[in-house]
């Protein structure tokens, strides 16, 4: 393994064989980064974050709390993860993307850059989930494309507490269905 003399690696983390931690990055209590995983220059790794095999973390990025980032994902320089976001493999996430606490980014993913992934948290955590081919939407634990989620709707929203989806989860529905829209539509050949 290769730290640089000025990383900060606290108590409790685990560094694998082989990986690589850049100057003046941070590695947080009881973080796990594994083997050929590498952590570039002033980038900021929160507690008990998990950091799997030749997974790439860019400069000056930061990954919260408890944030999961799966085998041979690349992460671009300045990216946000929020807190318990599920980064799945081999996913990539271009330079500048937000993506915001407990969202989850599918295997095979590709974020373009300065992309905003929010995540809603109402009574069930609510977001947008982009995909190579699709974009899904995730309402609680259903996790569907949007298209089926849409012709499926009726049926999915009966799971729901009937109270809270009149009040909120239709709105946050439609909201998340344009988002998965603006970004289906919006993506660049990458």
């Amino acid at each position: 393994m290769t730290i640089h003399e000025t990383a900060v690696i606290r108590s409790g983390a685990f560094i694998g064989v082989k990986a690589v931690i850049g100057s003046e990055a941070v590695i947080g209590e009881r973080t796990v980064i594994r083997n050929k995983a590498v952590v570039g220059a002033k980038a900021v790794i929160a507690a008990r974050a998990v950091v799997r095999e030749k997974a790439t973390i860019g400069a000056r990025a930061i990954i919260e709390e408890e944030a999961f980032i799966g085998a041979g994902t690349a992460i671009g320089d300045e990216v946000f993860i929020g807190t318990k976001a599920f980064v799945d493999t081999k996913a990539v996430i271009r330079g500048g993307a937000f993506i915001g606490a407990r969202a989850f980014i599918g295997a095979n993913a590709v974020i373009r850059a300065r992309s905003f992934i929010i995540t809603i948290h109402s009574k069930y955590i609510c977001n947008i989930v982009p995909f190579l081919d699709y974009v899904a939407i995730r309402i609680g634990c259903e996790c569907l494309p949007m298209n089926e989620y849409i012709s499926r709707q009726g049926e999915l929203a009966a799971k729901y507490d009937r109270a809270w989806w009149d009040s909120h989860g239709k709105r946050i529905f439609n909201f998340l269905c344009e988002e998965a829209r603006i970004y289906k539509n919006d993506k660049p050949n990458i």
